[in-house]
């Protein structure tokens, strides 16, 4: 898998946790949005697009890591 697509997982409200495997590249808009029940995101360092509005309305994100290559302009 080298995408994972726009709304591919949005509103799955029982996903507490995301591992993103090392052959995915690109997030797809609004991919994870509404997963209100996720507290942990771990991107790969393969990671170079991630799209627009993926996780909005994730309320329970505890812990995320940055791929290597991100660089973040807003905190």
């Amino acid at each position: 898998v080298k995408k994972i697509g726009d709304y591919a997982f949005s509103g799955c409200s029982l996903l507490k946790e995301i591992i993103i495997p090392h052959s995915v590249i690109s997030i797809g808009d609004y991919a994870f949005s509404g997963c209100r029940s996720l507290k942990k995101i771990i991107f790969s360092p393969s990671i170079e697009s991630i799209g627009n509005y993926a996780f909005a309305n994730c309320y329970s994100l505890q812990y995320v890591t940055k791929p290597k290559s991100f660089i973040c302009k807003y905190i």
